[in-house]
Parts: C-alpha cells; sequence; structure tokens
C-alpha cells in the first residue's frame, strides 16, 4: 500500500498554487476562492474557511521559527517567514473585499509557494501528514451521511446530544470536501473534537459502567457513530512505518483512537513492515503479556487557532 506523506508548508504552498492560476479580474477576491473552491458557500463557510487557513498559518509560522535544521539557515528562515504572513494579509477580512487583481498584485506571490515547496522538504521531517485520496474522502463522506441518518432517526440517544455530534460531522463532511483549502490538520482537529464529544455524551447518557464494556453498549445509533469515527482517523493516521524517520505529529492521538480497545476495528491499512537485512542482529522478541508504554508526543509550542479579526 502507497502512502503519500504531505506536511503543513505543502498544503499552504498548494492553495497559493490553486489561487494563482486565476487570472486577474475586478471581481472581489472572495468570490474567486469561492470559485477556487470549486463551490458556492455560505458567508459564514466562507469565514470557517478563512479561520481554519488562519489556524493552519499560525502552526506554520510557529514551525518555521523554532525548527531547528541543518539545511535551513537565516536567511532562508527570513524568506519563508516572509511568504506565511503576505498569504495572511490576503486572509484579512479587508482584503476579502479588494479586487481580486490587487490581491495578485500585492498578497498573492507564485514564488511564495515555490519558497514554501521548498520547505516542505523539511517540514515533512518534523509535521508529516497523510494525505487523503479521493477514494477515501468519497467513502468517509458515504459513512459520514450513514452517521447523520442514523442520528436524526436513532432512539438511544437523547435529542440534546445529537445537535453537537451532528453539528461536528457536517463541518468535517464540508472540510472534506475542500480540503485542498481546509488541509488535513484541521480536518484532524475537528475529527478528534467529534470524539471527544461523543465519549462525553455516551458517559454521561450511558454512565460510567456503560462505556467500560464492549463496543455497541451505547446502542446501534453510537455505534454507527464510533465506526464512522474510527475510520477517519484511520485514513488520516500515518502508519508506523510511513513515519519511522519522522519525529511523531498528531498521530499519536490517531492511533489511540483506532487502537482503543472499546471501538470497533476498522480494517488494516498499516504498510508491510521493513525486512532486515540478514547481517543485522535481531531484536529480542516481546512477550505477548508484555505491557508496552506508548511514547510520549514531544511537547510543542501552544498557538491560538482562534481566527485573527
Amino acid at each position: 500500500m502507497s502512502v503519500e506523506i504531505v506536511d503543513p508548508a505543502w498544503e499552504i504552498a498548494s492553495v497559493i498554487r490553486k489561487l494563482v492560476a486565476h487570472p486577474a479580474s475586478n471581481e472581489q477576491t472572495w468570490t474567486v476562492f469561492q470559485r477556487a473552491a470549486g463551490a458556492n458557500i455560505s458567508a459564514s463557510e466562507h469565514w470557517e474557511l478563512m479561520a481554519a487557513l488562519n489556524s493552519r498559518l499560525l502552526r506554520l509560522d510557529v514551525l518555521v521559527n523554532t525548527v531547528e535544521d541543518k539545511e535551513l539557515d537565516s536567511a532562508q528562515r527570513a524568506r519563508i517567514v516572509q511568504a506565511v504572513n503576505t498569504f495572511a494579509n490576503v486572509l484579512s477580512p479587508s482584503q476579502q473585499v479588494q479586487t481580486w487583481t490587487h490581491t495578485l498584485q500585492h498578497h498573492l506571490k507564485a514564488d511564495d509557494g515555490l519558497q514554501l515547496m521548498w520547505f516542505s522538504i523539511i517540514a515533512k521531517r518534523y509535521q508529516p501528514l497523510r494525505r487523503v485520496t479521493d477514494d477515501e474522502r468519497a467513502e468517509l463522506i458515504a459513512k459520514i451521511d450513514e452517521t447523520l441518518t442514523a442520528l436524526e432517526t436513532g432512539q438511544d440517544i437523547p435529542r440534546w446530544a445529537k445537535l453537537p455530534l451532528s453539528e461536528g460531522l457536517r463541518r468535517l463532511r464540508f472540510m472534506l470536501q475542500h480540503l485542498i483549502f481546509f488541509g488535513c490538520e484541521s480536518a484532524i482537529d475537528l475529527l478528534l473534537q467529534i470524539y471527544s464529544k461523543a465519549s462525553a455524551i455516551e458517559a454521561t447518557v450511558m454512565g460510567a459502567a456503560n462505556a467500560a464494556n464492549a463496543p455497541g453498549s451505547g446502542g446501534p445509533t453510537f455505534l454507527t457513530l464510533l465506526n464512522c469515527v474510527v475510520l477517519a482517523a484511520s485514513i488520516f493516521w500515518l502508519p508506523d512505518q510511513a513515519t519511522s524517520a519522522f519525529e511523531r505529529y498528531q498521530g499519536w492521538y490517531l492511533k489511540a483512537v483506532v487502537e482503543n480497545p472499546r471501538l470497533p476495528k476498522p480494517k488494516t491499512l498499516l504498510l508491510a513492515a521493513p525486512t532486515k537485512p540478514a547481517d543485522e542482529p535481531h531484536e529480542p522478541e516481546t512477550p505477548n503479556n508484555a505491557a508496552i508504554e506508548p511514547t510520549p508526543p514531544r511537547e510543542t509550542a501552544n498557538v491560538d487557532d482562534r481566527a485573527q479579526p
């Protein structure tokens, strides 16, 4: 199985490349964004798009300013920070109502995209993301639609609990439709919010005793929801073999969802384990009953993910 690895720099560079392909015009910038996204979205959805892009830029800015890599010197770091800041201006409310010609001339540069693509080579070593294929997106969107129907008609979940779960699923579905703009990071964040809400609601509704029982104890609707969550987590989660050369990034808690013993198991998406050379000494096997403690993630700088006004 082939897994394509991308990163936050690649995501933003792809958005820039998609936008600069649209020729200059007197249209307002927000209308070009919508056309580039391939959808006629509402005003609230448009600003959700801007918020998600701002969040990703903030994280990328932290990565550029904190990563220590021998291939990244101070001049290159400053140039990439400039590219991030220039694109951030495009997302401001004041620029969104400017003409597209003005945006192209002052805040959207094809060379900024090239700089970010170069930095992508370094970013992959520290914040790898798994690129979701079109088939995987279609499968997950279909599963979300099935889950939304189950939530609407299910009798085993109280009415007050349906709204936060269905709203989160609808937002995740919308992000998947426009993943080129929203990016994997934003979709992963939202997925984990859904998982947290589902866990809290299940514990509240079913009680702590039921919450500790086997999958499905919360009823068929919760089982459908958990199946959807596990499928999404398994799609975004990078298999261990694909990240062996990288520091762990986000995947550690996606793995916790996928391997949660209480949740239904998705189809296996792991890569085949690499074959060791014949002359390499073999490590002793770990007994089946031995406890293996997960490796905690490295602490990273906190970033305010709220959209900038």
